[in-house]
């Protein structure tokens, strides 16, 4: 069942029971309805209700393909929209959207140095945990590069109560753009994937959260078809815990790892957690 949890004119804030599927923002349209729902799987989607909402919406994907498209406001008599278009390997820009002409006309480029031709895909991934729980994961490769051969970062998220999401990492790309290859776990705990998904992270800070990043280096390893020694952990904050625990308890397996902002003092992170979240459910001895 989907629950209101907040309305305001701009947007209804709902909470969702998909197990898989993070919950999302609706959209109020005209006086008791609601147009349009956005949500994230592997990337945000917006779901139109309004037929005539759900034609612009694929009129977006066939003038922009390959990213994610979604209305940010429109003029007074409907009849144009501003656009703001995304992707993994595209910082995103703003664009006015004719509705009766159908064209598309770029208005502002937030990131003008930055050529998307020179950067590099991201492709969502899955692999198996040892306890066969299926893990999601964001894989990023040099421009025009095979995985085999290639040195491999792997890059826990911060949270643990977070996670990724299909969009321009400047981080990411700066290390493909040298050559290597990311990989994003989006390990159990991580938020986005269902309340099951969650529940599953429930104690397993340093236990099996950790195992899903030795998984993520054998799932990469597969995939490559090949044995590389050439592996790095980096990570900020949970994530930078994650890193320097990876290189503590597998040195074998991780040439180095990269802290940034990490958590190195797990006591002092549990009182922390105590008084502003419910993270401390992630942890036990």
């Amino acid at each position: 069942m989907t629950k209101l949890l907040a309305w305001s004119a701009a947007m209804l804030l709902v909470g969702g029971a998909h197990p898989a599927v993070a919950s999302g923002n609706a959209a109020p349209g005209r006086p008791a309805s609601i147009d349009a729902v956005d949500y994230v799987d592997d990337r945000r989607r917006v779901l139109w209700f309004d037929p005539e909402l759900k034609k612009l919406q694929a009129q977006l994907y066939r003038a922009l393909p390959g990213t994610v498209n979604f209305t940010t406001g429109w003029s007074q008599d409907d009849k144009r929209a501003l656009v703001w278009s995304y992707s993994g390997a595209d910082p995103g820009g703003y664009y006015l959207l004719d509705r009766a002409t159908a064209r598309m006309h770029p208005v502002i480029n937030p990131y003008p140095e930055i050529n998307p031709d020179s950067l590099a895909p991201v492709k969502y991934v899955r692999y198996q945990a040892r306890d066969g729980l299926v893990i999601p994961a964001y894989l990023t490769l040099p421009r025009g590069r095979e995985p085999k051969g290639l040195p491999l970062i792997i890059m826990p998220h911060g949270g643990p109560f977070a996670r990724d999401n299909w969009e321009y990492d400047p981080t990411v790309q700066f290390f493909a753009n040298r050559g290597y290859a990311v990989l994003q776990p989006q390990f159990r705990g991580s938020t986005g994937h269902g309340k099951n998904f969650v529940d599953r992270g429930y104690g397993e800070v340093g236990h099996r959260m950790q195992d899903d990043l030795d998984e993520a280096y054998i799932g990469w390893r597969n995939r490559a078809r090949s044995i590389s020694k050439r592996v790095c952990v980096v990570g900020g904050s949970y994530g930078g815990y994650a890193a320097m625990w990876a290189a503590t308890r597998n040195p074998e397996r991780y040439r180095c790892a990269a802290s940034i902002a990490g958590v190195s003092d797990l006591q002092s992170m549990l009182r922390y957690d105590r008084k502003l979240f419910s993270a401390t459910r992630y942890y036990r001895e």
